[in-house]
């Protein structure tokens, strides 16, 4: 469940940081996700369910392997959110 505490971006830091094993200091708000330290493609796809748990949302597997940084994460779960909520 998406917590009302924190921005996308917050929550979006925080499980790639619980998934790379750092602070979420270590994890740079406007990161390019190949130059993230330790991430690979299992861990992307770990990164990528959690979220989607998380945020309540499911994102299109061809949206996701577009992905470069975590800008464009952040802005694919914020559209699938807004979906989500029109649709309501």
């Amino acid at each position: 469940m998406t917590d009302p505490d924190l921005t996308v971006s917050q929550q979006v830091r925080a499980v790639v940081a619980a998934e790379l094993g750092c602070g979420t200091d270590m994890v740079s708000p406007e990161a390019a996700l190949w130059d993230l330290s330790g991430l690979d493609s299992m861990k992307l796809v770990r990164i990528v369910n959690s979220l989607e748990k998380r945020c309540q949302v499911t994102l299109d597997d061809e949206d996701v392997y577009e992905l470069e940084s975590l800008p464009d994460l952040v802005q694919l779960i914020e559209r699938e959110l807004s979906a989500r909520g029109a649709q309501s």
